[in-house]
């Protein structure tokens, strides 16, 4: 399948007619040959200078590329329904009579009706990530890190001791 996606025919029209259909949605990641292709192209098939004038059309097919290509890294946000769901942490808070992060959002905060947009659960999803990657960057930063080879050593023989 990944073959056939990046096929070189045709000016890999598969892989750029997939970008282009609406059920994909960013973040992805380009390819970056196709992007440095591209670019290439706009930037040699046209001057950057006529009669002593500057091509502006060349420049605004270079921004249009370059934004396009910075579009496929990016994630709409919506921040109300990134923080519909009470956390543990913020239902801890709570306890202590701090406010939720959704009411500091009260003015941006919309009833919904029907269903949610599979962009909004994406949105959550990478919040939910990014939360998970504070956690663990938090135990990280708090962990005892054993630099001493003897005592990992000992301590690794002790979890699974060798056969005698």
């Amino acid at each position: 399948e990944l073959k056939s996606l990046l096929d070189l025919s045709r000016n890999m029209s598969v892989y750029r007619n997939l970008l282009k259909n609406d059920l994909i949605v960013p973040p992805i990641i380009p390819m970056f040959p196709v992007c440095m292709k591209d670019l290439t192209f706009i930037h040699l098939g046209n001057q950057t200078h006529d009669d002593n004038l500057i091509n502006f059309e060349e420049l605004r097919m270079i921004a249009k590329e370059v934004r396009y290509i910075m579009n496929m890294a990016s994630s709409p946000y919506d921040m109300s329904n990134m923080f519909d769901s009470p956390t543990s942490h913020s239902q801890v808070f709570a306890g202590f009579g701090h406010q939720t992060i959704t009411d500091s959002f009260g003015t941006m905060r919309r009833h919904h009706t029907g269903t949610r947009l599979s962009v909004s659960a994406n949105a959550k999803r990478i919040y939910d990530e990014a939360l998970m990657v504070k956690k663990v960057k938090a135990y990280l930063s708090n962990a005892e890190i054993i630099e001493d080879e003897d005592r990992l050593i000992t301590l690794a023989n002790q979890c699974e001791p060798g056969k005698k």
